[in-house]
């Protein structure tokens, strides 16, 4: 076992690339490094130790002795072995720091104790339906009270960031399983399932926070009753959208509960902090509505099947030679791959720029402007659809377009 190796598994440090982080023992920290700020590793043999809150390699080496992780007072064989001793009975008799507290667990706290318990690292782990563990989330708070969520996936019997997070599962898949006939609650993030569990509810979320539903997670939620609980904010609107885009004829229901007196970009943790009761929540539950996409009226049913009077019949009808001057021209729009009533498809290797591709055609057609050598017939009403990127990325592609192309906004 490497110095580093040894001095990061008395710290209870989590494996970060080709080294550690772990959290700083030195007296930097007067009140305990909350977020894991040293970084350990090894180069041409040499150990490299580097506390982001200022503290000097001397501080952090006088912190590992005095703790009896480290002792460097010699170097011959019979000290080295001491020293390895000393630190693996010092790891072993250390205590782990409490990095898992969460906001649900301070439920009863005073607001004062509250606030930083809040802002301390926390972890959520990702488990198949046996149990077997797939990934790992850590969120911590960077001193300016920004956020970071580090996803780890499993290597060997550790995590690592760069590792395969395996397959995409929900969160607290094995209690989804153990309750068949229950609704299942959707929020948008690991933090708000355990504050629901705690009472009682049956709740999930996706990993990788909001908008980032996928396919893979459809299957765990078939002819299940859902209730769709948004952050109170943009992205927790588009969230739903997704999901329910995803779950639509899959699930048995999908209901949506937007809470009240709900702050900018409040959680359903947020709330219940608040002040209300559990017994409200449930009152809302019940009383949820149907989710209906804006724009669709609420008794519109376009799942429903057709009775069969109303079944549409193919039938086969003879070819009748037809005068070629007789035949209409194709209506080429966009050079020659953009006809109307014809469906246009564009393939290629990743990352080889199909996307920016489409987008300037989509401009050229709407300006009437002759972009990439090709002149439009004349300026076009064009519908840009992408199932891929969020609005604000649509958004920054489309502005970042016009503006190297000159394109005011009364052209388009």
């Amino acid at each position: 076992m490497s110095e580093a190796e040894h001095i990061a598994k008395a710290l209870k440090g989590l494996r970060s690339g080709k080294g550690w982080v772990a959290h700083c023992p030195c007296p930097v920290h007067k009140n305990g490094d909350r977020n894991p700020s040293l970084s350990i590793g090894e180069s041409d043999g040499k150990l490299l130790l580097k506390c982001h809150a200022g503290g000097t390699f001397d501080e952090v080496m006088d912190a590992l002795r005095s703790r009896g992780i480290v002792d460097d007072t010699g170097s011959d064989a019979i000290t080295l072995m001491l020293r390895r001793a000393r630190a693996a009975k010092a790891a072993k008799a250390a205590k782990a720091e409490p990095i898992t507290r969460t906001l649900e667990e301070t439920f009863d706290m005073p607001e004062s104790i509250v606030r930083p318990l809040h802002k301390g690292q926390r972890e959520h782990i990702y488990t198949l339906a046996d149990g077997t563990p797939v990934r790992k989330v850590v969120v911590a708070y960077n001193q300016d009270g920004t956020k970071r969520v580090l996803q780890y996936g499993r290597a060997g019997d550790g995590w690592d960031l760069k590792a395969d997070k395996g397959p995409i599962v929900p969160y607290r898949l094995p209690r989804l399983l153990q309750y068949p006939k229950a609704a299942i609650l959707i929020v948008e993030g690991e933090k708000d399932v355990e504050t629901l569990e705690k009472l009682k509810h049956l709740a999930t979320t996706n990993p990788m926070g909001a908008e980032k539903w996928v396919d893979e997670l459809n299957q765990h939620f078939a002819k299940r009753d859902v209730i769709l609980i948004p952050d109170n904010d943009v992205a927790g609107e588009r969230h739903i959208i997704k999901v329910y885009s995803h779950l639509k004829g899959i699930a048995a229901s999908i209901k949506v509960l937007r809470l009240p007196d709900l702050p900018e970009k409040g959680d359903v943790s947020d709330w219940l902090v608040a002040g209300h009761t559990n017994e409200e929540l449930i009152e809302l539950l019940n009383k949820a509505p149907d989710y209906v996409p804006e724009g669709q009226p609420d008794n519109e049913q376009p799942d429903k099947e057709q009775p069969d009077d109303e079944s549409v019949v193919i039938q086969a009808t003879p070819w009748k030679w037809i005068d070629p001057k007789d035949v209409s021209p194709r209506a080429f729009l966009y050079g020659t791959h953009y006809i109307r009533q014809f469906l246009s498809a564009g393939f290629g290797a990743p990352g080889c720029g199909k996307s920016t591709k489409r987008m300037v055609e989509a401009i050229a057609m709407a300006s009437g402007h002759e972009l990439l050598g090709i002149k439009p017939v004349k300026k076009l009403k064009v519908w840009y659809w992408n199932g891929e990127d969020p609005q604000e990325e649509i958004d920054r592609r489309f502005a970042a377009i016009c503006k190297h192309y000159g394109i005011k906004p009364e052209e388009c």
